[in-house]
């Protein structure tokens, strides 16, 4: 089952790679907040360089629950 988790920085991260406001919206294999999925879209969909980042905790999220982890607004959309 795909689950779609939007996740929007509240500042620049992630070795420069993210900017403070972007959102990214990532189709993933779970209804948690998931950094290495967010990783591999960064990476793979938008072919940025993400010098380092770190995983993102929380259980999972229900459809229109969000979550606040570090310095990221998790959102399930889907």
């Amino acid at each position: 089952m795909a689950y779609t988790l939007k996740y929007t920085s509240s500042r620049d991260t992630w070795g420069g790679a993210v900017k403070s406001g972007e959102s990214f919206t990532v189709d993933q294999n779970t209804n948690a907040p998931n950094g290495r999925e967010l990783y591999n879209y960064l990476k793979n969909k938008l072919g940025r360089t993400v010098p380092n980042f770190s995983e993102l905790g929380g259980g999972g999220l229900d459809v229109g629950e969000s979550v606040n982890f570090n310095e990221w607004e998790i959102e399930r959309v889907k």
